[in-house]
């Protein structure tokens, strides 16, 4: 994989970990045509990072390069890789670094909400992006960059706990709608936000709503959008609820040029 789309994607291995993830909408040509190792694999770097809570090194396992051949209609990446990307999560309180550093008086509201009952047994019935998640809501975060958490935190529940899957999506989408409510701007955000709720109603099987919701969208900006839109809107009315891979349709060659398809940014 190039170091520029690994930059792009939050996944150089230049540096220990991505400070944050963003969703945003780039460039198929970028999804889809990369430069992979020559065995397609995963590969993994051994990092010791310390627990910003409690002081205490640790060592951590990071992804230092992935194959990405694709993505599916939630924006899950698809390839040789680990989706959501890893965070170091302190052994001693369950912390999850989403960050490499923090600010001192963030760090004392996050040590605050950590330290305490409520988090532990959070921490010890959830995944890793709920718990960034559950911080993050009550250090007042942004209900876009929420829904992004939410959304990630579904696709660690689909191995870990999949009874948690739909809810993980339902918390998602009331992230992204509240996001939508005050922004109305029509930006990749915008686009992102609207999009990803539809196909997340498509998964927790409300397939009227992603039908109603698709409608109110005005004209895609271009092929990529207007097919993932395509294939949200066929596998609902075909009452399909479960995740789907994007398939670019070769008779939109556009699809491979511009601003379109879903990754993530720092």
């Amino acid at each position: 994989m190039t170091k520029t789309l690994l930059n792009r994607l939050g996944l150089c291995p230049l540096r220990p970990f991505p400070l944050r993830y963003r969703l945003f909408l780039m460039s198929a040509a970028a999804s889809f045509v990369i430069a992979a190792p020559a065995a397609h694999a995963v590969t993994f770097y051994n990092v010791e990072v310390t627990c910003p809570i409690d002081g205490k090194p640790f060592k951590a396992t990071m992804v230092s390069s992935l194959y990405q051949r694709g993505m599916r209609l939630d924006s899950k990446p698809i390839g040789s890789l680990v989706a959501p990307y890893p965070y170091p999560v302190c052994p001693g309180n369950g912390f999850v670094m989403y960050q490499n550093e923090f600010p001192e008086t963030e760090l004392r509201a996050i040590k605050a909400i950590v330290l305490t009952d409520e988090y532990r047994a959070s921490r010890a019935e959830h995944t890793d992006y709920y718990m960034v998640a559950y911080v993050k809501e009550r250090l007042g975060g942004d209900s876009y960059d929420l829904g992004n958490m939410y959304l990630r935190a579904s696709w660690e529940a689909e191995d870990e706990k999949p009874e948690l899957a739909h809810q993980y999506q339902g918390f998602a989408i009331e992230k992204f709608d509240a996001f939508l409510k005050r922004d109305s701007s029509g930006s990749q955000e915008w686009w992102a936000a609207s999009v990803l709720a539809a196909e997340l109603y498509r998964l927790v099987g409300h397939f009227n709503v992603v039908e109603t919701r698709l409608k109110s969208l005005p004209p895609a900006p271009n092929a990529t959008l207007r097919q993932v839109v395509a294939q949200i809107r066929l596998h609902a009315r075909n009452h399909n609820a479960t995740p789907q891979e994007f398939v670019v349709d070769p008779a939109e060659p556009e699809a491979f040029e511009g601003t379109v398809g879903f990754g993530v940014l720092n």
